[in-house]
Order: structure tokens, then C-alpha cells, then sequence
């Protein structure tokens, strides 16, 4: 029998989770519910499943198992320890939440639950960063050096929605996209960050109060890892990690590209993949089935709580003006 999961939040992410549930033989979409009545009652609809009125009605239906937090950032936390409260195992978009701090409640109303949960980190499932770090683990480009990533993404601020914008929200591009940075090359590496040095901006959108620009150095290990992030208001985009070796450079996006220099110019070493997105998005099902089942996942509570604990160290930076250690 699948698992019912029902669905907090009504945006984007809770429709692409919800089609990954319907592709999913050990899942199955229970309903909606969002901020708006509303908004649960046409999305539910659509897919011809429960509107629940509110996260209580969630709560009490004994039968969903799981549910996934697809919410704004500040949102997390509340909705994160009333779910695991009520013993239901969820999946939290990333990231955890918008501070260390309550990270660690999260975690701690895990201890107590008898729940389970996980965070949205989706780089390290992508199939052109699977691929890219086995090239790594078999040594072709040698030891890593240096690491330079770059995201920088079209941000039409007239699009975006409000929380989006508002630094107190939990919005801006380190929480909405340098999350997904920092997350791909610790995985890539295989290792944490111990120290940043940032900066922490906003320079293309004077108009809203959350960050649109950052850079950071990170210490990981004896290897230097660069990123910059930016939401601009062009449409040209850069998303790519290129990484230094003693023996070449490796170069990978999880949109889909894979290539590799070891002396004699870029080789592609992309193996086939159908669907970039849709097979990232599957294996985070994956994952879920498995923290529901009771078996290990790579995205815990305390590795999303040590994304959000690199944000911190590169926003103290920034303010500091010096290195930062990550705590």
C-alpha cells in the first residue's frame, strides 16, 4: 500500500512535488492545504484529492504518513514541529529554516517524535553531480585545488512574491539559491565547510529589503572553494561548478553538462540522462520513501542545519569584515 502524503503550501514546488507523488508507485497524494482556503480548494481540485482547510485537519487524518513542507522559509519552523509533534514523518523544501537556532528546535522535536525528517537538498541527487563526483572519487582530475561556482540567475523582482524580497521572511538569493550551492559542492567534495569568508548584498534590486548578491570563500579542508551568486534583472544565466585538480579540471551543472580537461581541451562526459529535473525530483521520492520505511538518508536534519550554519558564518563575515568559522 502507498504512502499518503499530503502537501503544506500551494506555490510552485507544491505542484512539482505533488506530479512527483503521482509518478511514485510507494506514494500517494493525499491533498492540499495552503494559507488560503482558496487556494487548498482549486489546487486540490486539479488533481482531484482532499482540500484540507488548514495544517490541524492535516494533522488529524490518521491516514497520511508524510507530509511535505513546500511553505515560505519563515514558515518552516512552526510547521516543521507541529508535523513531528503529531508523529507524521515530513519533507522540508530547503532550506531547514532561517537560522541556526531553529534549526536546532527542529531538530530537537525530531528527538522527540516518532517522526522522521528530512530537507529538500536536491544537488547531490542530480544526475550530472552523481556523475561528476564518481569522475572525482576515481581521481581523473587528480586532487582538488580550488573550486569556483557560480548561480547567477534572471530575478524579475515585479515576479517574484513578497516573501521573496524580505530579508525578514527568510527571502533573497543565499537562502533561496546559495543553499543550493554551498549543498553541491559539499556534496562534490564529499566534505563540510569550516570557514567563510562573505558578502552579503543588495545591489541589483535596491527596492527590496532581502539580498540579491553574495560571494563567499569557503575553507574545506585544504581545498578553497570560491561562489558567487546574483539575481539579476538579465536573462543570461550562469550555473555552473568548475572544479581545479592537480591533474585537470572538471566542469558540471546540474541543468546537464559534464565536462572534463585533462590536458587535451573539454571532453563531455555526460552519460545520458532523459530527464535532468524530473530524475532529481524522483530521487528526493526515493529518499522520502525511505526515511518514511525507516532507512538512512544523506539529507538530514542536521546536514540542512549546516547549510543554514555556512549562511550564518558568511553573513558574520560580512559584517566583520574577516573569516568566520562555521558553528
Amino acid at each position: 500500500m502507498a504512502h499518503r502524503v499530503a502537501i503544506v503550501g500551494t506555490g510552485a514546488f507544491a505542484k512539482i512535488h505533488a506530479d512527483a507523488l503521482l509518478r511514485h508507485e510507494k506514494l500517494a497524494l493525499a491533498g492540499f492545504a495552503g494559507a488560503r482556503p482558496d487556494s487548498s480548494k482549486e489546487l486540490a481540485a486539479a488533481y482531484g484529492v482532499r482540500p484540507y482547510r488548514n495544517l490541524a485537519e492535516v494533522l488529524d487524518d490518521n491516514s497520511v504518513t508524510g507530509v511535505i513542507i513546500a511553505t515560505p522559509h519563515d514558515t518552516h519552523l512552526a510547521i516543521g514541529r507541529a508535523v513531528l509533534e503529531a508523529g507524521k514523518c515530513i519533507l522540508i523544501e530547503k532550506p531547514l529554516a532561517i537560522t541556526v537556532a531553529e534549526c536546532d528546535l527542529l531538530i530537537e522535536a525530531e528527538r522527540q517524535s516518532a517522526g522522521r525528517a528530512m530537507v529538500g537538498h536536491l544537488m547531490g541527487l542530480a544526475p550530472a553531480h552523481v556523475q561528476a563526483r564518481i569522475l572525482i572519487e576515481k581521481g581523473v582530475i587528480g586532487d582538488i585545488v580550488t573550486v569556483d561556482s557560480r548561480r547567477m540567475l534572471f530575478w524579475n523582482g515585479e515576479e517574484r512574491r513578497p516573501w521573496q524580497k524580505s530579508s525578514r521572511e527568510g527571502g533573497g538569493m543565499w537562502l533561496i539559491q546559495g543553499v543550493h550551492v554551498i549543498d553541491q559542492v559539499s556534496f562534490l567534495l564529499s566534505r563540510r565547510a569550516e570557514a567563510a569568508y562573505g558578502v552579503s548584498e543588495t545591489r541589483f534590486n535596491p527596492e527590496q529589503s532581502a539580498d540579491d548578491f553574495g560571494l563567499a570563500h569557503l575553507r574545506m579542508g585544504d581545498v578553497h572553494v570560491n561562489i558567487t551568486i546574483a539575481g539579476t534583472g538579465r536573462r543570461e544565466e550562469e550555473v555552473h561548478t568548475q572544479l581545479y585538480g592537480t591533474r585537470g579540471n572538471l566542469r558540471v551543472s546540474h541543468r546537464g553538462e559534464l565536462r572534463v580537461d585533462t590536458g587535451n581541451g573539454w571532453e563531455d562526459r555526460l552519460e545520458p540522462v532523459t530527464d535532468h529535473w524530473k530524475d532529481m525530483i524522483d530521487a528526493e521520492m526515493d529518499c522520502y520513501v525511505d526515511l518514511i520505511e525507516g532507512r538512512s538518508v544523506s539529507a538530514t536534519l542536521d546536514y540542512g542545519r549546516y547549510i543554514v550554519a555556512v549562511l550564518e558564518a558568511v553573513r558574520r563575515s560580512a559584517a566583520s569584515r574577516r573569516e568566520e568559522a562555521v558553528l
